[in-house]
């Protein structure tokens, strides 16, 4: 029979078709294979790990998981924030995308790493204020502002609220089951991360390697508002920054001494000073309302001085 025959008669099926309908109102395609792929992922690491155990091939599999993870919070708070009331909507995308920034903080606490778990609150808000800008301003060399043409999907008032309901429900399953495999495969990744030379690399593994793992989702929405409203897009990434500082550590370091951690998370001197430089630098070069190519090379430049430096600071 062919395929077009066969999908004809699929959606003949009312149930069938609800069910399509459903799931294609949660998430586009890269959204459920996003979830499949990590939960695939977290089986092929826990059977792995039974029958070998190779510490450098646990770090990278599980940094790719931990993407995975943090792309669908990402995905599923957004979801859930469309789903809610007004205030919560607000609440919940003021704290949701430092979410993995949080749990990865716990774990780190969790597992005696309190240093890299302060180079990590450090590394991410740079990272927003940096990083993001950098890129965007490259980016929108090769991309008309004008030229956006993004999907609308925000169709709610064609919902019911049944239906909303159910997408909720669905969502904060969704957002469970996630959060509890980034938990599993963070505590592995913490473990071998401890037991390769990249131990003496705290630094750079903290301001680089971790927030480039938890950050992309979030600053890939960040860099596409960026080409269509540079300022509303600034205005968000020092909001990110200030957000990290303001809900991960105080709540991070909260649950962390509920599970019998070492509350004290130190923060080196140097890289203190160096975010605070960041943020003048950042503030002064966007003052003036207009952000160029160049500006965004002298963010670029500076991110990259500042990782040569954490990469060569030994712990």
């Amino acid at each position: 029979m062919p395929i077009k025959d066969i999908e004809s008669q699929l959606f003949k099926n009312k149930h069938l078709n609800k069910v399509f309908s459903l799931f294609k109102s949660i998430g586009n395609g890269k959204f459920w294979i996003g979830f499949l792929l990590e939960i695939v992922l977290v089986i092929v690491i826990f059977v792995i790990n039974i029958f070998w155990e190779n510490h450098w091939f646990n770090l990278v599999i599980t940094s790719f998981n931990l993407l995975l993870f943090a792309y669908v919070m990402n995905k599923c708070v957004e979801g859930i924030a469309d789903r809610s009331n007004n205030f919560l909507t607000g609440l919940i995308n003021n704290m949701g995308g430092n979410i993995a920034e949080l749990f990865a903080v716990i774990i780190f606490m969790k597992s005696d790493q309190a240093l890299l778990a302060g180079f990590t609150i450090i590394g991410s808000s740079i990272s927003t204020v940096m990083i993001v800008p950098a890129l965007a301003a490259i980016i929108s060399i090769f991309r008309n502002a004008n030229d956006t043409n993004e999907e609308n999907l925000e169709n709610e008032d064609d919902k019911n609220a049944k239906k909303r309901l159910i997408e909720l429900i669905i969502l904060i399953l969704l957002f469970a089951i996630t959060c509890a495999g980034f938990y599993f495969v963070g505590e592995i990744f913490s473990d071998s991360l401890q037991k390769t030379p990249l131990s003496e690399r705290l630094a750079f593994v903290g301001i680089f390697f971790t927030p480039a793992m938890l950050d992309v989702p979030e600053h890939l929405n960040t860099i596409s508002l960026f080409v269509k409203n540079t300022d509303l897009a600034m205005i968000t990434s020092f909001g990110s920054s200030c957000q990290i500082l303001g809900f991960v550590y105080p709540v991070g370091t909260l649950i962390s001494v509920g599970l019998g951690a070492n509350p004290n998370i130190p923060f080196p001197p140097d890289f203190v000073g160096i975010y605070f430089l960041v943020l003048i630098l950042a503030y002064n070069i966007i003052n003036d309302g207009k952000f160029t190519l160049h500006e965004g090379l002298a963010l670029f430049t500076t991110t990259a001085m500042v990782g040569v430096y954490s990469f060569f600071r030994v712990v």
